[in-house]
């Protein structure tokens, strides 16, 4: 029998973040479902999955469907404040 107990700050508490691969082998790119404590550590784990193989172009880190992050090919884009400003509809 398993008791439920009121939800409490739970330090070590796991969250899901969802890791897209951009392979070359493949056409789009993987999913990965990975579980760490923060974003930092999320994010160190990208970078660790990212440089792990060759065939690894890039990773995006997102958590709830919210972009954190990415590196090489799924990087976020580098413009000039006058580019972005444009591109996002300013």
């Amino acid at each position: 029998m398993s008791v439920l107990l009121p939800m409490e700050t739970d330090l070590n508490a796991m969250t899901t973040f969802e890791l897209y691969v951009d392979d070359d082998r493949y056409s789009i790119p993987t999913l990965h479902l990975i579980e760490n404590q923060s974003d930092e550590r999320a994010l160190a784990m990208a970078k660790v999955v990212w440089l792990d193989s060759e065939h690894h172009l890039g990773v995006e880190l997102r958590r709830d469907g919210e972009r954190i992050s990415g590196f090489g090919s799924l990087a976020p884009p580098v413009c000039a404040a006058a580019e972005c400003e444009q591109a996002q509809g300013a």
